[in-house]
């Protein structure tokens, strides 16, 4: 059985997700701050603007303890740098779109999803041999012929 050639593709925090996240929360503090100066700081609008900004403060700290590392296809199985030993991981897309692609890792403490956009750090070509991956993968693992386009 013939098998993609090996390819490397670095995890991490999103520099875009973090731009969004930063946005959005000053955002939230100019709308609370416009509504101290002009008097309409209601208990409801404090109240919504203080959720807002709980929900802020969870993604952020999700954005921040997001994994870093390098997610490695050898050309038989798949290797996470974060997880210690020779152990491979089970790594199984559940989105394909064809500019948006959604991985599960199955190694270390539990299941963890990744997204990779073609238009961020993730070129075109690169997307395609990680799909290629991810066919050689499941088809060695179920016995499948499938035909891999690119």
């Amino acid at each position: 059985m013939h098998f993609p050639a090996a390819i490397s593709i670095p995890i991490g925090r999103s520099p875009s997700q973090g731009l969004l996240l930063l946005s959005a929360t000053l955002l939230n503090a100019a709308v609370l701050a416009g509504l101290g100066v002009t008097g309409e700081l209601s208990f409801s609008w404090f109240a919504l603007n203080g959720l807002s900004g709980l929900l802020l403060l969870l993604a952020w700290r999700t954005w921040w303890c997001t994994p870093q590392g390098v997610l490695r296809w050898s050309g038989v199985a798949w290797q996470w740098s974060l997880w210690p030993g020779e152990e491979p991981c089970g790594v199984r897309c559940t989105i394909d779109l064809p500019w948006f692609l959604v991985l599960r890792l199955d190694c270390g403490r539990g299941p963890a999803h990744f997204g990779f956009i073609r238009a961020f750090g993730l070129g075109t070509a690169r997307l395609a041999s990680l799909r290629r991956a991810l066919v050689a993968d499941a088809r060695g693992k179920s016995g499948l012929n499938l035909t891999v386009g690119t």
